[in-house]
């Protein structure tokens, strides 16, 4: 009886069990949407420009009397690039590129739909068609 005595007191010294609350995401998941997307299109945008981006530059650091090895013309230059360096010389400096650009057109992107749901009302209408004065601007 002793022994029941003893386990039955520390069963009840025992603190009770508690439920681990549910983490809060850092960022409600519509806005992570958009910041992904953002970034997504950053990327892609950065990437399909990125030959020209390069052609561009290779142009602005040619010796300006660089005779008959200039990269003139950009079709030329395309070419010339393709034959000489294949899709890697296309690409070269795009991973630095999209770096740069992920994070500023995520944060651009959220922050514009961000700014889009404030700015107009649910019948949609924006907050300045309440004033009936036409802008400065308007032709008549």
């Amino acid at each position: 009886m002793a022994s029941s005595e003893a386990s039955s007191s520390s069963k009840a010294a025992s603190p009770p069990v508690e439920v681990p609350k549910k983490k809060e995401p850092l960022l409600p998941p519509h806005i992570t949407t958009y910041f992904i997307a953002g970034g997504i299109a950053g990327a892609a945008s950065r990437t399909v420009v990125s030959p020209l981006e390069r052609l561009k530059i290779i142009q602005q650091v040619q010796p300006k009397r660089s005779g008959a090895s200039a990269y003139n013309g950009v079709y030329r230059s395309l070419v010339r690039m393709w034959q000489e360096e294949g899709f890697r010389g296309f690409m070269r400096g795009n991973g630095a590129n999209c770096i740069r650009i992920i994070p500023y057109s995520a944060v651009q992107f959220t922050a514009y739909e961000q700014l889009k749901k404030r700015l107009i009302k649910p019948h949609g209408t924006t907050n300045a068609d309440a004033d009936p004065s036409p802008p400065p601007f308007a032709l008549h």
